[in-house]
C-alpha cells in the first residue's frame, strides 16, 4: 500500500474477483482497493469504489465508515467537488458527538484541508484546531505533525507569519529527525511544509522538503500529490530567478496533474507554467494557457482558480488588454479587497492592479491600488511584500514626473534582493534607471538599467534583458523616456 498503491490496488482487485459475490461480505478489502487507487492518483476510480464500499458497511462500523468518510471527501475535493467533501464529513462528524478520537480527528482535518483548499483560512484554523485537539487527546504523534502542518500553512496564508512559524517549527522537530520508513505516509506534510516555506521566504528548505517528497511519491507511485510537489518546486525556482529549472518543474506538474485526471492540479500546474511563459517573454503563450485552463475549470472559488484568473489578468495586460485585467484580477481576489488571494502575495496582485490602472492612464485609480498594497503588508513583512508595495508606489510616482520615483524603486530593489527575489529586483531597477533619466541623473541610471539587464539575462528572461538593453542605449543618447512597460507580476 505505500510503497506500489497500483501494485496494491491490482492484487486486491484480484482477491475481490476470486471472492466472487462473497467480496460483499468484505467491505475492509472494497476500502483497501479504494485508498490504493487514490494513493496512485486514479481518483474516478477510487471514488467509485468508495461509494461501494459505503453502500456495504454494517451500521456499527463507525471507525470504518470515518474512514471510508475521510477518503471519499479527499477524492470528492481532488475532483473540484468541494461543498461535497465538506457535507460528507460533517454528516459524519455529527455522529461521532465530538469524543477525540482518531477518526475524529481525520474528519476534523478534512474539514481544515476542503476549507484551505477554498481559500476559507479562519475556517481552516479553527477545524485544524479542533483537530490538533482530538489528536494530542488520544497520543496520535504523526497525526499531531500532520495537523500541525496544515495550520502552518493555513497561518501563513491567512497572514500570520508568526504563528505559522510556531508550528512550522514543531512540525519540522519530528520530520527532520524521522527516517525515509516513517516519511513514507507523510507527503501530504512534506507538500504543506514546503508551500509555507516558500512563502516564508525559507526557499532553500523548501527545495528540500519538497524534494523528500518527490523522492517519495517517485519510488513508491505515490502520485496523488505529485502535481503539488512539482508545482511548488516551479514557484520557488521561478522567485529564485532558475527560470530553466523551473520550466522543467512546471512542465513536470502539468504531466503530473493530467495523469490524475482532475482540474484542481491541473489548474495548479497551469498557473505556475503561464507564470514562467510570461517571464521567459512568451505572452501570447501564456495568455492561451490561461483561456484553455479555465474553459476546464469549474465555478466553485479556490486558491488555484484565483491564481490561473490572476494569470490571465497578468496575461491580458502584456497582451494589450489593461482594462480586461483589471476586470479579472478582481474577480480573481473576489472583489476589492483582494481576500481571495492568499495574504502573503496580495502586495504582488496589488501591484499589479497598479500598472494596468497606469497602462489605461487613469493615475488616481493606479494611486488608489498602490495604497491598498502598502496597507496589505504584514507588520512582520514577509519576503517581498514590501518590495511590491515600494515598486507600485513608484510606479505611480513616475507616471506623475515625480522626483521620487528613483528613490522608491531603488528601495523596492534593495527589499526584493534581501527577499532573495532576483526578477523582481530587476523589474524595480529597470523602474529606478528610467526614473533617473526623467530628473537627468545619468550615471546612477545606466547604472541600474546595467543591473537590471544582468540579473534578468542571470536569469533566463531573455526578452526583459533586451528591454532593459534598450533602455539602457535609450538612455545613453539621451532620448526621451517612453512610458513605463510592465513587466509580469508573478
Amino acid at each position: 500500500m505505500t510503497i506500489a498503491p497500483a501494485a496494491a490496488a491490482h492484487w486486491t482487485q484480484e482477491g475481490l474477483r476470486l471472492l466472487g459475490e462473497q467480496s460483499r461480505l468484505r467491505p475492509e478489502l472494497w476500502l483497501q482497493q479504494a485508498d490504493a487507487l487514490g494513493m496512485a492518483g486514479r481518483l474516478l476510480e477510487s471514488r467509485d469504489v468508495l461509494r461501494t464500499a459505503a453502500s456495504l458497511l454494517p451500521a456499527q462500523a463507525r471507525a470504518q465508515r470515518a474512514r471510508l468518510t475521510v477518503s471519499r471527501a479527499t477524492m470528492e475535493w481532488k475532483l473540484g467537488r468541494y461543498k461535497g467533501a465538506t457535507s460528507l464529513l460533517l454528516r459524519e462528524l455529527a455522529d461521532h458527538d465530538g469524543r477525540p478520537e482518531s477518526e475524529t480527528a481525520a474528519l476534523q482535518m478534512g474539514v481544515a484541508t476542503v476549507a484551505l483548499r477554498t481559500a476559507d483560512f479562519p475556517t481552516a484554523i479553527d477545524w485544524g484546531e479542533r483537530a490538533l485537539h482530538s489528536a494530542a487527546t488520544i497520543g496520535a504523534p504523526m497525526q499531531i505533525t500532520a495537523v500541525r502542518g496544515l495550520l502552518a500553512l493555513a497561518h501563513i496564508l491567512a497572514g500570520d507569519s508568526a504563528r505559522s512559524t510556531d508550528y512550522l517549527d514543531l512540525v519540522l522537530e519530528v520530520v527532520d529527525e524521522a527516517d525515509d520508513r516513517q516519511l513514507v505516509g507523510q507527503i501530504d506534510t512534506l507538500v504543506a511544509i514546503g508551500w509555507t516555506e516558500m512563502f516564508l521566504g525559507h526557499y532553500d528548505a523548501a527545495l528540500r522538503h519538497l524534494g523528500q517528497g518527490l523522492d517519495h511519491s517517485r519510488r513508491t507511485g505515490q502520485s496523488l500529490m505529485l502535481a503539488d510537489l512539482f508545482a511548488a518546486s516551479a514557484y520557488v525556482l521561478m522567485w529564485l530567478g532558475q527560470l530553466d529549472k523551473a520550466v522543467t518543474y512546471a512542465d513536470d506538474a502539468l504531466e503530473a496533474a493530467s495523469l490524475v485526471g482532475s482540474n484542481e492540479p491541473r489548474s495548479l500546474a497551469d498557473a505556475v507554467n503561464a507564470a514562467v511563459s510570461m517571464w521567459r517573454g512568451d505572452f501570447a503563450g501564456a495568455l492561451k494557457i490561461c483561456e484553455e485552463s479555465l474553459s476546464q475549470a469549474g465555478p466553485e472559488p479556490t486558491p488555484y482558480r484565483s491564481a490561473i484568473l490572476g494569470m490571465l489578468g497578468n496575461a491580458l495586460l502584456l497582451n494589450g488588454d489593461p482594462a480586461g485585467c483589471v476586470r479579472t484580477v478582481i474577480e480573481a481576489g473576489g472583489g476589492p479587497d483582494m481576500s481571495g488571494f492568499e495574504a502573503p502575495v496580495r502586495p504582488l496582485w496589488l501591484r499589479l492592479l497598479t500598472g494596468a490602472e497606469l497602462a489605461r492612464g487613469d493615475v488616481a485609480a493606479a494611486d488608489m491600488w498602490a495604497g491598498r498594497a502598502a496597507s496589505a503588508v504584514s507588520p512582520d513583512r514577509p519576503p517581498g511584500q514590501l518590495g511590491f508595495a515600494l515598486l507600485a508606489r513608484a510606479e505611480v510616482h513616475l507616471a506623475r514626473e515625480d522626483a521620487a520615483a528613483a528613490e522608491v524603486a531603488c528601495e523596492a530593489g534593495a527589499a526584493f534582493r534581501a527577499a532573495r527575489m532576483p526578477l523582481y529586483e530587476a523589474t524595480a531597477r529597470l523602474t529606478a534607471g528610467i526614473a533617473l533619466s526623467v530628473v537627468d541623473r545619468r550615471p546612477e541610471g545606466l547604472a541600474q538599467l546595467e543591473r537590471a539587464r544582468a540579473l534578468f539575462a542571470g536569469c533566463g528572461a531573455t526578452a526583459l534583458s533586451e528591454l532593459a538593453d534598450q533602455e539602457h542605449c535609450r538612455f545613453a543618447a539621451r532620448t526621451p523616456p517612453p512610458t513605463i512597460g510592465i513587466t509580469p507580476g508573478i
